[in-house]
């Protein structure tokens, strides 16, 4: 099936077997499906200009203009130093929102790899198991090394090694990152994800991000901070969880908000609405910083 020359709004939906793209042309909407293992994905057709929308592998065109760019100013504080011609490696777009297609590789693919950071253990990996063309799919575009609360911090945002960037270049694979759009996507964003492994049932949202929140305030069964600990250490495949605060027996509604959400004014916005704890994969890093 060959796809259309040009594509505005574009949807894409697919699961194990099958690829389906809804397009909509002014008020003409269009669908196309056909096998994945039939049929190679264009990238610069589908992809170049895309961002994590919601639910079951959806992806929409067009950014929207309010998403905030905090990468904006990481990716230049950790290449700048070191000499690194980022805008020359990336692409284009990228270095202007900071999401979507960042490295363009050959026009087809069979495979796509997720991962969070690009960490020196996954792009060696991906470099390893990828054909010509696949697509490595993550939240962030640079690693970040957060170090131990309890042991030796580490240093931050780091660059990715350059060798491997050109590496990448010279197989022909692609990197796509998402990263504020997939923080407050209320079908499959961070958040939402750590409440629904926890069981919970979102009742409200706080801290405005992007076009979205990204916090979510949910009810959970009755349960104690310590119960709580034990679900949330096998959950994140950590050795303990950096406890802050007063332990509770009675627990039934938390606040959760993914990444770094040690923001004062959001915690207590959390605490207004009626949160008794209050989940978060940092607490030092803004409280430290700001």
């Amino acid at each position: 099936m060959n796809l259309p020359d040009r594509m505005n709004d574009r949807y894409i939906r697919c699961n194990k077997t099958r690829l389906q793209i809804r397009v909509r042309t002014g008020h003409e909407d269009r669908a196309f499906q056909w096998s994945v293992k039939q049929h190679l994905v264009d990238v610069g057709d589908l992809l170049s200009s895309f961002q994590v929308l919601a639910g079951e592998c959806y992806i929409i065109g067009v950014f929207g203009k309010t998403i905030p760019v905090r990468f904006s100013r990481f990716i230049p504080m950790v290449y700048d130093p070191i000499g690194f011609d980022w805008k020359a490696k990336f692409e284009e777009d990228f270095t202007q929102r900071f999401n979507g297609l960042m490295m363009k590789g050959s026009p087809e693919l069979q495979r796509i790899f997720l991962a969070s950071f690009p960490t020196d253990e996954i792009l060696l990996q991906f470099i390893e198991e990828a054909y010509e063309g696949d697509l490595l799919f993550m939240h962030h575009p640079i690693p970040m090394e957060c170090g131990d609360p309890q042991g030796e911090w580490g240093r931050g945002f780091l660059p990715v090694t350059p060798s491997l960037l050109d590496e990448i270049s010279r197989r022909q694979l692609s990197i796509y990152t998402c990263h504020a759009p997939l923080d407050y996507n209320r079908k499959i964003g961070t958040s939402i994800s750590i409440s629904e492994a926890l069981g919970g049932e979102i009742v409200d949202e706080f801290c405005p991000y992007g076009n979205g929140y990204a916090g979510v305030i949910c009810d959970i069964a009755l349960t104690t901070t310590d119960e709580l600990i034990g679900r949330l250490l096998p959950l994140f495949e950590i050795p303990y969880v950096d406890f802050e605060g007063k332990k509770h027996k009675r627990i039934q509604r938390i606040a959760i908000i993914a990444g770094c959400g040690d923001v004062v004014s959001d915690m207590r916005e959390a605490e207004r609405k009626g949160a008794q704890a209050y989940v978060t994969g940092e607490i030092h890093c803004h409280i430290h910083n700001d």
